[in-house]
């Protein structure tokens, strides 16, 4: 709902320092509620099928299971962390295993190979390094029990389009 805002004016040496009149908050809540809730299980699909499904979905529920079975009969899991969109891309490794815990293995930053402070593209130099620290431990990609993302990107595409459609569109005249 759009509200007619005026705030009570500070007083400075019996002087109105600021007021504010007008209209704020989004020109379209409803149909941005209605964006969110009709685009939030497409992006869920979409990116499920992609290979980054939601925390709370069924394909990461099974992974967390399998985690803690493989973790039960002793075995090291190695996890890695991608943080692909933002200011300071980048990826991390973690070994985790019953006997030892969480131990992180490395953590690099994109700006460290591409000299681009808080650079935030695609972590692609990050990506080569990881390579080269699996195939150093002897393991592969495929080794890796998980690759978990710093986003819920299925709620961040949703919550975007919401945004669009309630403050982007122009507003019925008055």
């Amino acid at each position: 709902m759009i509200k007619t805002a005026q705030s009570l004016p500070c007083r400075q040496e019996g002087r109105a320092i600021s007021r504010t009149h007008g209209l704020y908050g989004p020109a379209w809540p409803r149909l941005g509620k209605w964006v969110y809730r009709l685009s939030h299980p497409l992006a869920r699909l979409g990116f499920g099928l992609a290979g980054l499904p939601a925390g709370e979905s069924r394909p990461a529920r099974k992974l967390r299971l399998a985690l803690q079975e493989k973790l039960a009969r002793g075995e090291t899991a190695y996890l890695a962390g991608l943080g692909v969109s933002g200011h300071n891309s980048g990826i991390a490794l973690v070994e985790v295993s019953a006997e030892k815990g969480i131990r992180l293995i490395s953590n690099d930053e994109e700006e460290r190979y591409s000299g681009v402070k808080h650079d935030d593209r695609f972590p692609t130099h990050c990506v080569e390094v990881l390579r080269q620290r699996l195939a150093q431990r002897g393991l592969t990609p495929d080794d890796v029990h998980a690759y978990l993302t710093s986003w819920n990107y299925p709620a961040a595409t949703s919550l975007g389009l919401r945004l669009v459609a309630s403050i982007s569109l122009p507003a019925w005249p008055s």
